[in-house]
């Protein structure tokens, strides 16, 4: 994925999943949403004969999405495949692949996925999630945890805003750590 605004007029690619949101324009309007997930009566609703819609569980949100220049959002739920079962009780996650489709059209562009259902279906649930995100253009990118690390991605690829999910906000210029 791409901003376009950097002050030498160069793209930056974006690829995050600790939350690390790297952005070289001097001012942009960012957004952090939680919480994206699908529960069992969404991905009910959400079933059509020839797949899944998840566009109406964003309706109220994205009016208020499309004020921000940049929407980050906590994706707590794997995009495992069908073959593992999409989520049906309470605090065990895996949506549609659609449902990353509903993501980026309600104006998510980056999404953490380091939370306490990143392996609600197993590691392998893990690794398709970040491989759907990458089919879909969504945003993530790796780091290890702790602001040294995101400090370090963000010199690295000429970011001067990053973060990771605990809340640390990193201001290259004025604010190298979080705490």
């Amino acid at each position: 994925h791409f901003i376009k605004g950097a002050e030498c007029g160069a793209e930056i690619p974006f690829k995050c999943s600790n939350f690390v949101a790297c952005l070289k324009a001097y001012v942009v309007k960012c957004l952090f949403v939680g919480d994206v997930m699908a529960h069992s009566p969404q991905v009910a609703v959400a079933k059509r004969d020839d797949g899944y819609d998840f566009t109406s569980c964003f309706k109220y949100v994205k009016p208020i999405f499309d004020k921000s220049d940049y929407v980050i959002g906590n994706l707590e739920t794997p995009l495992a495949g069908p073959e593992v079962k999409y989520t049906q009780t309470h605090l065990c996650f895996n949506a549609p692949d659609e449902y990353a489709d509903a993501v980026k059209e309600a104006g998510i562009k980056m999404v953490a996925t380091s939370n306490n259902h990143t392996f609600d279906r197993g590691y392998e649930g893990a690794i398709r999630t970040i491989k759907v995100l990458e089919e879909k253009g969504i945003g993530y990118a790796k780091t290890k945890v702790g602001d040294k690390y995101v400090y370090e991605y963000m010199v690295q690829n000429g970011c001067r805003v990053g973060g990771e999910q605990s809340g640390h906000i990193i201001i290259s210029k004025h604010a190298t750590t979080g705490d």
